[in-house]
């Protein structure tokens, strides 16, 4: 089991390592440099995703033993500050009746989703509001009492390795 955990977690340091965070082309003018955000996906029967541009916290979730996730590297890019016309993802969570993350830009969802039994964590980085060139669209669900119910596009996101322009930053 320990020579498991050991391999998993030199694989997962690799898996990192690899990973340089990107700066817009225009490099001091823009300042936008995005970080690696990192996925993990728990397996059912909780199976939630998980993001964090923290690559500490990204092994220390892949070693627990009370739930079983599965690495799934680098989904996209986030900023770790805000930058140009960036804003906060608030990151939620809930553990009744599962385990339930949920992202959203959106401060007044935010409030609404502690009446739903949710906690926020933190602010998980800064994304953007609109898509632009070299973005993906961030889609959640979320386990509110009517069941899990889609939120839609909660934000948009770097591309993972994608050198953005000064255009969007």
């Amino acid at each position: 089991m320990r020579a498991g955990i050991l391999s998993l977690i030199a694989a997962t340091a690799t898996l990192v390592a690899s990973v340089v965070a990107q700066t817009c082309s225009s490099g001091s003018i823009c300042g936008s440099t995005s970080s690696p955000w990192y996925r993990l996906n728990t397996l059912p029967p909780v199976s939630d995703h998980f993001y964090t541009m923290s690559s500490a916290e990204y092994v220390a979730t892949l070693i627990r033993t009370d739930i079983s996730t599965v690495a799934e590297g680098v989904a996209a890019g986030i900023f770790a500050t805000q930058e140009g016309a960036s804003v906060p993802l608030f990151r939620l969570y809930n553990n009744q009746p599962f385990n339930d993350h949920i992202y959203t830009i959106d401060a007044n969802e935010a409030i609404a989703l502690e009446a739903e039994g949710y906690n926020l964590e933190d602010i998980t980085g800064y994304v953007y509001s609109e898509q632009h060139l070299g973005t993906i669209s961030l889609v959640t669900n979320a386990f509110l009492s009517q069941g899990y119910v889609d939120q839609g596009i909660s934000c948009y996101v770097p591309l993972a390795g994608a050198t953005l322009n000064q255009d969007i930053c």
